[in-house]
């Protein structure tokens, strides 16, 4: 695998992926603020809160925050699952040099070594003619 041509789709890919991510987390943001709306504007405002009006806000702002914290998570995971990825790439091509040396190294060893072997065999052959 080339590195150069796959760093150019991850390039392009990543910087869409996280404005996707960043544009989600602003509408997750804005939903907030709108359900924050809803809710004083559909909630009986009593001079005091009542109970139940306390624990729907809660799960309400909980549930939107929680929504939020994953997308935040998501967009940090993506930036390390495509680190892990440049990094196997580049481990992979180092792997494939590593093993294109030393197919390099065996027929010259061999080579050197068919040398010797065929001066000995000649002289062999020559001597047992006379």
């Amino acid at each position: 695998m080339n590195y150069f041509a796959n760093l150019g789709k991850i390039k392009v890919f990543f910087p869409w992926k996280e404005n996707n991510l960043n544009l989600e987390i602003k509408n997750l943001e804005n939903e907030k603020k709108e359900n924050e709306k809803k809710i004083n504007c559909f909630i009986y405002k009593p001079r005091r809160k009542t109970f139940f009006d306390k624990i729907f806000e809660d799960v309400m702002k909980n549930e939107i925050n929680k929504r939020i914290e994953d997308k935040k998570t998501e967009r940090t995971s993506l930036s390390l699952s495509l680190e892990k990825k440049i990094q196997t790439i580049l481990n992979s091509e180092e792997k494939e040099k590593e093993k294109e040396k030393e197919k390099d190294i065996i027929p010259s060893v061999f080579f050197c070594l068919s040398i010797p072997a065929m001066v000995m065999a000649y002289l062999y052959i020559f001597r047992n003619r006379r």
